[in-house]
């Protein structure tokens, strides 16, 4: 099981600590798809933008209550390059920062077990990828740890960017019917992946995937070029509505599920240069800092 982050530094800034993330690997520097998020400067602006930045959810359905948790929290990170950390200068990602967080308002000896990795799309989170075991299988041992110490246990899961890219980075273009296979097997997935964790034991809080079409990787011709070499101008904009249906299915989920839903579909740092690594894809340690804080708004209903 990979080691989890315990005490992750002191190095976020102090408006932080007051506010309380394709189908094949693809070539070069393309293979780390992501998710998107709002601003750690102030919980109040991400709660209070909307959907826009960054929103929480509550599901309403038969599953248990979403309950306030007490003391040392088990946080088990599920995803892909977002989660990994990937464009961040030191690869600490959202994960890191919510350790800081965590330790330093409330909920000191907590555990922020960073499981995602780069390129995975939401059948890899289930099945795994050689060497790497199953996501899934590692959360799940890792909320019966919990339970064992009985700790209480969140699972964020943030997975679906590279289930897009490789929708559309193929050299024929993306059809109509194809595009509704690809959403019905990212549905499947997302709904086994919840229901596994919530069955198992653990609060979910499920992120809503940015609009991957805004980002200057996709927005940037020339950068397009680079690093989606067969992604045609037309299918930026089926990317955009594509993105959107699956945000229905991940609210739908949620609901369903009793989870909570981080919004980052039309988080606006994911469009920002100056949020993002120099490839036009994935934030930059800024760009992380406003992640974390869409995360800690979702979480609030549980600190």
């Amino acid at each position: 099981m990979p080691t989890p982050t315990r005490g992750a530094g002191l190095v976020l800034t102090v408006m932080l600590l007051s506010g309380a993330a394709c189908s094949k690997p693809v070539p070069a520097t393309s293979n780390e798809a992501i998710g998107s998020g709002a601003s750690p400067s102030s919980s109040a602006s991400a709660s209070s933008s909307g959907p826009s930045s960054g929103r929480a959810e509550a599901g309403r359905s038969g599953a248990p209550p979403v309950q306030k948790l007490s003391g040392p929290i088990t946080v088990i990170a599920i995803g892909d390059s977002l989660t990994e950390g990937a464009g961040d200068e030191d690869e600490r990602g959202y994960p890191a920062r919510l350790q800081t967080v965590l330790d330093s308002t409330g909920h000191p000896g907590s555990t922020v077990l960073k499981l995602g990795k780069s390129g995975w799309d939401s059948e890899q989170v289930i099945t795994g990828l050689e060497p790497d075991r199953p996501q899934l299988d590692q959360a799940t041992e890792a909320v019966s740890a919990a339970k064992a110490g009985n700790l209480p246990i969140v699972a964020t899961v943030l997975i679906g960017s590279n289930d897009l890219w490789y929708a559309y980075g193929n050299q024929a273009r993306t059809t109509p019917d194809e595009e509704q296979e690809n959403l019905a097997r990212y549905r499947t997935n997302v709904e086994k992946i919840v229901s596994t964790l919530r069955q198992s034991g653990a609060q979910v809080v499920l992120g809503v995937n940015d609009d991957q079409s805004k980002r200057p990787v996709m927005t940037d011709p020339k950068l397009r070029r680079e690093t989606f070499p067969d992604i045609e101008d037309a299918e930026v904009s089926q990317m955009s509505a594509q993105a959107r249906r699956y945000a229905d299915v991940i609210r739908q989920i949620a609901k369903d599920n009793g989870a909570l839903v981080a919004d980052f579909l039309d988080a606006p740092f994911f469009s920002n240069p100056a949020l993002l690594a120099d490839d036009g894809n994935h934030p930059n340690a800024k760009g992380y800092d406003e992640m974390t804080q869409v995360w800690l708004d979702a979480m609030q209903p549980l600190l």
